[in-house]
């Protein structure tokens, strides 16, 4: 079986009119969540097809940079949004400048060292008899970790998270951390909204870590999957694209 394409596109998003879509979907403007605001307006252009995970890159100017990947090529993107994409939500793309993307290698060898960088959420579902969280909790890995050990003195957040990486990796497969060094974190708040007819944004506290290191691929197809799904959740909003550097 071979294995399917995968592109990686560079997306600019007027951050203006980005403001204006938090608007008229009620948003918070007052303390914005750029991970939330670009799931949506790619979730309303692009649908099915709209690049996850994802990355922002680049903000603070006229335009926000996000880099995605996505199973399919810019013009197939660029058809997608002049179809069914409200005008509101087109024209915070300008498609004079973009989209911008590649084809992405298929011919991964085990034993390969990539430079990565990684903005993951490092958390953990509890089990339904958790004597500290109420049952199936999305909780911090490293509150997870502490409860386990009756108090968090002895504990580093680092090699917790480094820990919770590695384990993330073990399970889906087609690379190993060879090193990996946490360059950020901070306990951020991230905007979701409630199901239902009427939705409400709603602030979660959730650990945001950012990672540089080297990996080394183990399998190619699995790794080439492992591109394209990401690492851990909130995938959708901004973490869990693994950004390829040279090692």
């Amino acid at each position: 079986m071979g294995i399917e394409p995968l592109f990686l596109h560079q997306l600019l998003l007027d951050t203006s009119l980005l403001v204006g879509h938090a608007k008229r979907r009620r948003l918070p403007t007052w303390d914005l969540d750029e991970g939330y605001l670009v799931h949506s307006v790619l979730g309303e252009a692009f649908g099915e097809l709209r690049p996850q995970p994802y990355a922002i890159t680049g903000s603070g100017g006229r335009y926000l940079t996000v880099l995605g990947y996505s199973a399919v090529d810019s013009v197939t993107l660029r058809q997608q949004a002049d179809l069914y994409a409200d005008p509101s939500i087109h024209q915070i793309f300008p498609w004079d400048r973009i989209p911008s993307s590649k084809p992405m290698p298929t011919d991964w060898r085990p034993g390969q060292r990539l430079g990565f960088e990684l903005r993951v959420c490092p958390v953990v579902r509890v089990g339904n008899t958790h004597p500290h969280f109420r049952p199936g909790a999305e909780v911090d890995a490293f509150l997870a970790e502490a409860s386990k050990q009756g108090e968090d003195g002895g504990l580093d957040r680092q090699a917790v998270y480094r820990s919770w990486l590695d384990t993330q990796l073990e399970t889906h497969g087609g690379a190993r951390v060879e090193r990996a060094e946490q360059s950020r974190f901070e306990l951020g708040k991230h905007t979701r909204r409630t199901q239902g007819k009427e939705r409400k944004a709603r602030h979660q506290t959730r650990p945001d870590a950012t990672f540089h290191g080297v990996l080394e691929v183990t399998d190619s197809l699995t790794f080439h999957t492992l591109l394209a799904r990401g690492v851990g959740r909130h995938r959708a909003f901004g973490f869990g694209m693994i950004l390829l550097r040279r090692p």
